[in-house]
């Protein structure tokens, strides 16, 4: 008799895991922001802030979105501190 499986988890556990993972390489420096909401997460990582990681998560059509225009190139990189 064949083991039961464990439950696989769906589309949105996996996209939750997936930025977590991501975030938390970010801020370990394994790998390089890719989104100007990684690298804002980056920065207050690097100020010595403890910003709350679950804050950083977006959901999946906000994610798309993010991934679609970075692909097209309209999306446009703000420095906060800059006020524009």
């Amino acid at each position: 008799m064949p083991r039961p499986r464990p439950p696989r988890p769906d589309r949105r556990q996996f996209l939750r895991a997936m930025q977590l993972h991501r975030l938390e390489g970010v801020a370990a420096g394994t790998c390089e922001p890719m989104s100007a909401r990684e690298e804002l997460y980056l920065r207050f990582v690097d100020e010595g802030l403890s910003p709350d990681i679950e804050e950083f998560v977006v959901s999946e059509p906000l994610l798309l979105l993010e991934r679609t225009l970075q692909a097209e190139g309209t999306w446009v990189e703000r420095d906060p501190a800059d006020g524009s």
